[in-house]
């Protein structure tokens, strides 16, 4: 890699995942650019959130490997958790600090003390101005994933991953998110995107990955799929019809009998 290149956000390099004998991830690799955001989808059980809790080093691969930022996941898992910010699709919360608590103790604990105030910035732009005083038990399920978010940010990550970011939350706070979610990018903020929301995806993508088995059966800019959907029959987004015909159940074969 030349020396004045940046490294990407984030590089996947042939991870595989199993759970006895499935097989949830194989030989996966992908890569997220820094200022790019990738859209993660693909159906139910194709392996989506076992390669997020891979990324965010909740799981250990069975093998390959995690960069984040340039920092490898299983040499330097410090320096590559704090590069790192994740919002999973249902947070974990600590029920006995307040929303300010919780922005102050993500900030430190990725060691950016300096940027307490801005975490707490965000906290107001996600609309927690008055509730900065509050502990989890008394917000909403959506306010409590725009608190996820704003802790996933306070430390300025390199890396943003987002696993259902808009569960639970009504169509202006989706709006805050999704403007503070671009201008994340433009800083220079990597971010993977999954969500079973195609809309969504097609809308602030500028890449997207399609997973199903396990295994990357479509990764184009979304322009890509666009064109490549533009004679395709139904109602459907073009990002839809993509989804569908990649991922359309097999038939079962019909008897000889």
């Amino acid at each position: 890699m030349p020396e004045d290149r940046a490294p990407s956000a984030l590089e996947i390099i042939h991870l595989t995942r199993t759970f006895g004998e499935l097989t949830a991830v194989d030989d996966l690799s992908l890569a997220v650019a820094p200022g790019e955001i990738v859209g993660l989808v693909g159906p139910n059980g194709a392996g989506k959130t076992t390669l997020l809790r891979c990324v965010v080093g909740l799981l250990r691969p069975g093998s390959g490997g995690v960069l984040v930022a340039g920092r490898d996941l299983e040499a330097e898992p410090a320096a590559a958790k704090a590069a790192t910010g994740f919002v999973p699709d249902i947070p974990d919360l600590f029920e006995h600090l307040t929303v300010a608590d919780h922005v102050e103790f993500a900030a430190r604990l990725f060691g950016r003390p300096d940027r307490v105030a801005d975490g707490l910035t965000l906290a107001r732009e996600l609309g927690l101005d008055g509730m900065l005083v509050h502990v989890p038990e008394e917000l909403s399920a959506g306010m409590r994933q725009r608190l996820a978010l704003a802790c996933a940010l306070a430390h300025e990550p390199a890396l943003l991953v987002l696993d259902e970011p808009l569960t639970n939350v009504d169509p202006r706070g989706a709006r805050l998110v999704k403007d503070l979610l671009r201008r994340e990018a433009a800083r220079g903020c990597g971010v993977l995107l999954s969500s079973h929301m195609l809309a969504l995806v097609e809308e602030m993508a500028d890449r997207v990955v399609v997973m199903d088995r396990g295994r990357v059966k479509f990764d184009g800019k979304i322009a890509e799929v666009r064109e490549r959907m533009a004679a395709a029959a139904g109602r459907g987004g073009a990002l839809e019809e993509l989804f569908l015909s990649i991922t359309e159940e097999p038939q079962p074969r019909p008897s000889s009998g």
